[in-house]
């Protein structure tokens, strides 16, 4: 408890790594209360890294929150870890995310929807193809590319004009993972 309040951040982060490696599960309680409580984002960030890797429900409710982080890495690595771990349920938290004004973490969004892998989340992608941010409008490709179907290929070839350079060869590549060769 001592360490869990000093002063110097790195120590902090320190004690949650100990905590974890000691008894993750008996210490769960002392690290959410560290991850609510810490307002340094780097300890933050340590904390629900660390806690990413237990499973439970007590987690996903840590994920949730770290959503809601004024920092963009701490939503992200909890993006990344929604969509790896949490599967549909996870579509809602995530797709909140896809408002953010961070562009960097509308991106994860996407990406954690394509490796969910539910068509639940198409319209929620197919709605981010109209970002204004390239990186986001790839992002959405490239998850469409994993869920889409050939109903999706109109769509696709429209985005061959896109304005920008770097959203055309993903849309030909998306168009290949949903067709295959006969589409390109």
């Amino acid at each position: 408890n001592k360490l869990q309040n000093d002063k110097d951040p790195k120590i902090r982060s320190s004690a949650v790594c100990v905590l974890a490696i000691i008894d993750r599960k008996k210490n769960f309680k002392a690290m959410l209360d560290m991850f609510e409580n810490d307002k340094d984002k780097k300890v933050r960030r340590v904390i629900m890294q660390v806690l990413s890797i237990m499973e439970g429900k007590d987690v996903d409710i840590i994920l949730i929150k770290a959503l809601k982080e004024n920092d963009h890495d701490t939503k992200s690595k909890a993006l990344d870890n929604l969509g790896k771990s949490w599967g549909t349920k996870s579509i809602e938290p995530i797709c909140s995310a896809l408002d953010d004004k961070d562009a960097y973490v509308r991106s994860r969004a996407l990406s954690a929807l394509g490796d969910i892998g539910n068509k639940k989340a198409l319209p929620f992608i197919k709605k981010a193809l109209k970002d204004k941010d390239t990186d986001v409008r790839e992002a959405a490709l490239r998850a469409l590319g994993k869920l889409g179907s050939e109903k999706d290929i109109p769509l696709l070839e429209k985005l061959f004009k896109d304005n920008d350079s770097g959203v055309r060869p993903s849309a030909v590549a998306a168009l290949g993972k949903i067709g295959g060769a006969k589409n390109l």
